[in-house]
């Protein structure tokens, strides 16, 4: 289901004439923290997670006036091609665990950050619990 909702997304994305283009950037987890942050309009992030991990998924738009949206404003929730665990508010989310080790892609649905500059965090776990 969420395989097919993110290829839903950016079918759309991308023939709906959305200020912007699709633009993919890779995650890369920090071996200190486990986290991985990003500030900017990329719209696709793309990461490399290990079978049974867990990955914890948070997008905040800045606005015009420089302040985060508040959470009840965001119109999206994260999509990430793995089995859904728990949910959250809007913009954040944990999947997992994951079936295989490979590349996952994370968008937001229904509408990616177009236009906007955001705050991405991805973070991954080898559990829940702590």
């Amino acid at each position: 289901m969420a395989a097919a909702c993110l290829t839903a997304t950016l079918a759309m994305a991308a023939g709906n004439g959305a200020p912007g283009e699709l633009i993919e950037v890779r995650v890369r987890l920090s071996s200190d923290t486990g986290c991985w942050f990003y500030f900017g309009d990329a719209t696709i992030f793309t990461g490399k997670f290990k079978k049974g991990a867990y990955i914890g998924v948070s997008m905040v738009t800045i606005g015009r006036d420089g302040f985060p949206e508040a959470p009840d404003q965001e119109e999206r929730s994260p999509v990430l091609d793995a089995p859904e665990l728990s949910g959250g508010p809007a913009n954040r989310h944990w999947f997992g665990p994951l079936a295989a080790s490979k590349d996952y892609q994370i968008m937001f649905s229904p509408r990616a950050s177009f236009g906007s500059t955001a705050l991405v965090t991805v973070c991954g776990r080898t559990s829940l619990e702590n």
